[in-house]
């Protein structure tokens, strides 16, 4: 996880909501050097128990109306595409013998990191359509969707 942000609050500072959740943003060495430092990633389960912490914190000091949403935004569009392009380069050239296999296993390992983390987003966004459903009042029942024969 790149960062972390509080937008829209003006009774408390950010810096005084980040300690009330656990959901932390990667460290500094980790965003700038790909290899050293700590690397967390964003988990789902975490960041929906982080809202419920920050709905408590808001009304213990009589904010009984807040309300506490979560955007996730990718780091790069289309980060996995050119890390995939990455690979196809630095493959062509180990063939050519400028490079050695390092390099070939280093942008695999960087394009499979990306590859996890967009599906991780994606299956994120999927939960959050779900839940924003069922938080207006809609939902779905399985004997609503087409039984694929026909």
């Amino acid at each position: 996880m790149r960062s972390l942000s509080f937008r829209g609050n003006q009774a408390f500072r950010g810096s005084e909501l980040a300690l009330r959740i656990s959901t932390t943003a990667s460290s500094f060495a980790r965003r700038t050097l790909h290899a050293l430092g700590t690397r967390r990633c964003l988990d789902s389960d975490e960041l929906r128990l982080d809202v419920g912490r920050l709905r408590l914190f808001y009304r213990r000091h009589g904010y009984y109306n807040t309300m506490v949403d979560t955007t996730v935004t990718p780091y790069e569009d289309g980060a996995v595409k050119l890390a995939q392009q990455s690979v196809a380069v630095i493959t062509n050239q180990y063939k050519a013998g400028t490079v050695t296999y390092l390099n070939v296993i280093t942008a695999q390992t960087a394009a499979l990191s990306n590859e996890r983390t967009a599906i991780a987003i994606l299956g994120s966004r999927m939960a959050d359509t779900v839940l924003l459903i069922e938080a207006l009042g809609g939902g779905w029942n399985a004997a609503d969707l087409p039984s694929g024969k026909g």
